[in-house]
């Protein structure tokens, strides 16, 4: 449901007097939220980058980590070479992918650090 379709649905609950005042006035008030919102937010309509990491799955999540983890450690090793580093001293091993879908697939209130996962101890 969108902001629009949400204040269709509540119009009818701020209109007719066999509802509470309380309600009402509820209701008036989510609405004015709902079109102030609108009137502020400049992504509506439009997909943002989170939106987009939101909808990863937790496959493409660990290779998106992975490839930051390797383009960090080009930039590191670029800066103190002063050249660019071949790709396969930068490439993360395999086992970085499979640590991090791993802890990617671990509940929110288990936190272990997936780099120290890499090594199959913990």
């Amino acid at each position: 449901m969108d902001r629009a379709e949400a204040i269709k649905e509540l119009m009818p609950f701020t209109l007719c007097d066999v509802y509470s005042d309380n309600l009402r006035e509820a209701c008036r008030m989510a609405i004015a939220a709902l079109r102030e919102r609108d009137a502020t937010d400049t992504n509506v309509g439009h997909k943002t980058n989170a939106d987009r990491i939101r909808a990863m799955t937790d496959e493409e999540l660990a290779d998106l980590i992975v490839g930051i983890m390797s383009r960090q450690r080009a930039m590191i090793l670029q800066r103190f070479s002063g050249e660019l580093p071949n790709i396969s001293v930068v490439e993360m091993p395999p086992m970085a992918k499979a640590a991090h879908l791993q802890w990617l697939q671990q509940p929110a209130d288990h936190f272990r650090d997936p780099t120290k996962m890499m090594g199959g101890a913990e």
